[in-house]
């Protein structure tokens, strides 16, 4: 996650150690369904704080996104257009740069 100034600091620094935890989580509990879910500007309180509530969208996507998620299996959710499309260079990034021997996958 791109830090755009200084009050995001805090902000991405905590996104990316949750991820870090839930990829461990996900390798130590092999038998239990993990699903990491990674939300985009959210039509909430945080969001008018700073003036992003124009490039929100709906609290409902992200419940019908983790539910959508949980019946596909999906470990990676990502809840809105914004996500979505960070996502996806995410995986283009992992398949190609970080494993390229492996083929990336969401489950």
């Amino acid at each position: 996650l791109r830090c755009p100034d200084s009050r995001f600091t805090a902000y991405s620094a905590s996104k990316a150690a949750s991820y870090s935890i839930i990829q461990g989580i996900r390798a130590s509990m092999k038998h239990t369904f993990v699903m990491s879910v990674h939300p985009g500007p959210i039509a909430t309180d945080m969001v008018d704080k700073f003036n992003f509530r124009s490039q929100a969208e709906a609290p409902s996507q992200v419940v019908e996104s983790i539910l959508e998620g949980m019946k596909k299996g999906d470990f990676l959710v990502y809840t809105d257009s914004r996500s979505r499309q960070i996502g996806k260079f995410y995986q283009e990034f992992a398949t190609r740069v970080i494993e390229p021997d492996k083929a990336y996958t969401n489950k």
